[in-house]
């Protein structure tokens, strides 16, 4: 009676569907929970062929779930106990899946090569038990290129091509074999083979370029690029294919020249647009890579690089800060963190600042500090240009903020401290110098000022204990210029007691 249970169960979760009318609803997907635990039950009461089957289709089955060992396993027992072939190469499958899973997991490096010596030595077996195949061929290749042996790698499917010549696997296998061994020239040849019989695919033609590239055949690079460029001129990858042939000479001229013709032939392609863009900056043709940048990201609004390459060409080359920022404001519009964008707009600021223009970094470091509302720094940069403004309530905030966000950064509480100072607010000051020794008690500036105010005030004891103490840190710090500067500021309030040895 329990047999015939589990065989029940079985058919309705293994065998084929009844017949249903067109309108009725799709059975429910097969649970692999259930498959297995089914599988498992008739097992256990099965026995002889009927078993056999039972264990081989659980194994098939465990495969298709990723759980590599248990089906090796299965395997395993199949083959000890008929000598099958078929159960042979199963159990190299399947141990060859688990290497690829280790590979992946970023295994270390002696899991990894131990886990396709298994796979290895398992599809050896089933070779020499029978199992010739090109899967066969194809996982000792594999097995040969993960534990580093590119020569057998290659010898297995040369040897498997003289077998099979017309097996595309094979025939492609090798042709990437060779490009990763750096036999370039037999890469190329074998690439061409391929692209011939299979034109369409933009991987092939990207591959040929790459390795008549390296063997120093411009022309077929360059073309072989072009027609990748053609089969897919909407994706980055095969203008980078481009790219890369002149690149590394730094010859943008010739980049440019090859680009342009091109990004004119697909004038709705972003990535034709922006590498072409790309390539005239590096050229130092500005007024051109301008134009095909905006291109870029009028073909594609999600194009950011293209609107970041134009901000550093307003920037440096045409000093249109406002235009620069401008596009830096629409990337960071729709990437509210886009690091580059900030760090443009940050660069402005900065810059504005040196030129004594801080009343025009203002609205730049406020930009930044919005931006990055967790770093201390940037809303110090903020409080700095308000100071120099005359700001200096808006600074205080500002500095606020800054040590909220940095509580352990003893220099931005050193610069809020003088700030503080220039208000008159020598309290508070005092305060703060105090709190950025405690942040850091090697940090001196803090402590320096605290000498400086005892002496104003004519407390030499107290500023005699303030700059002693930052003599003392500079001198834990190593700081050899810092040392001489404190030792001679103790000394000068030391008088009558000895200078400082």
């Amino acid at each position: 009676m329990r047999r015939a249970a589990l065989a029940l169960a079985f058919t309705l979760v293994l065998g084929a569907s009844p017949s249903l009318a067109q309108d009725a609803p799709a059975p429910p997907a097969e649970d692999p929970a259930v498959v297995e635990s089914t599988l498992r039950g008739l097992i256990d009461d099965a026995a002889g062929d009927e078993r056999r089957d039972l264990v081989r289709r659980l194994a098939q089955h465990l495969e298709t779930q990723w759980q590599w060992l248990p089906a090796a396993s299965l395997w395993r027992e199949l083959r000890r106990a008929d000598g099958h072939a078929d159960d042979a190469m199963g159990e190299g499958r399947a141990l060859l899946g688990f290497a690829e899973d280790v590979l992946r997991s970023g295994g270390m490096g002696g899991g990894i090569r131990a886990a396709f010596e298994d796979a290895r030595l398992a599809l050896g077996r089933a070779k020499e038990m029978g199992a010739a195949s090109v899967d066969v061929e194809i996982g000792l290749a594999r097995c040969a290129a993960a534990q580093g042996d590119p020569d057998r790698q290659i010898a297995v499917l040369d040897a498997a091509a003289e077998r099979w010549p017309k097996e595309a696997q094979i025939s492609r296998q090798r042709a990437f074999a060779y490009q990763n061994a750096g036999q370039f020239e037999r890469a190329v040849e074998l690439f061409q083979g391929l692209v011939e019989a299979t034109p369409d695919e933009v991987l092939l033609h990207r591959a040929l370029s790459y390795s008549a590239r390296m063997a120093g055949d411009e022309e077929t690079a360059v073309s072989a690029a072009g027609q990748a460029i053609a089969l897919a001129p909407k994706t980055g990858a095969p203008w980078k294919s481009l790219w890369d042939v002149f690149a590394g000479g730094r010859r943008f001229g010739e980049l440019t020249d090859a680009m342009t013709p091109l990004a004119e032939r697909f004038p709705a392609s972003a990535p034709g647009a922006y590498y072409t863009g790309y390539a005239a900056q590096y050229a130092r043709r500005f007024d051109l890579s301008l134009t095909w940048l905006r291109r870029a990201w009028e073909n594609d609004g999600t194009y950011h690089a293209a609107r970041i390459a134009a901000a550093s060409i307003l920037r440096f080359e045409k000093r249109d800060r406002e235009g620069a920022a401008a596009l830096y404001r629409d990337v960071l519009a729709a990437q509210p963190d886009d690091m580059q964008a900030i760090s443009g707009l940050a660069d402005i600021a900065v810059r504005l600042g040196d030129e004594r223009k801080h009343a025009e970094a203002i609205p730049y470091f406020a930009e930044v500090a919005n931006a990055l509302p967790d770093d201390g720094r940037v809303h110090a940069n903020l409080a700095l240009a308000l100071r120099w403004t005359g700001s200096y309530d808006k600074a205080v905030a500002a500095y606020e903020q800054a040590v909220e966000a940095s509580p352990d950064d003893a220099q931005i509480r050193n610069d809020f401290g003088l700030l503080l100072l220039v208000m008159k607010n020598d309290e508070r000051a005092t305060e703060v110098f105090k709190a950025a020794n405690e942040v850091d008690p090697l940090h001196n500036d803090g402590l320096e000022n605290l000498g400086f105010m005892a002496r104003e005030r004519g407390d030499m004891s107290a500023a005699r204990e303030w700059f002693e103490m930052a003599w003392k840190a500079a001198i834990d710090r190593d700081h050899e210029g810092q040392i001489a500067r404190h030792r001679r500021n103790a000394d000068d309030v030391r008088w009558p007691l000895p200078p400082l040895r």
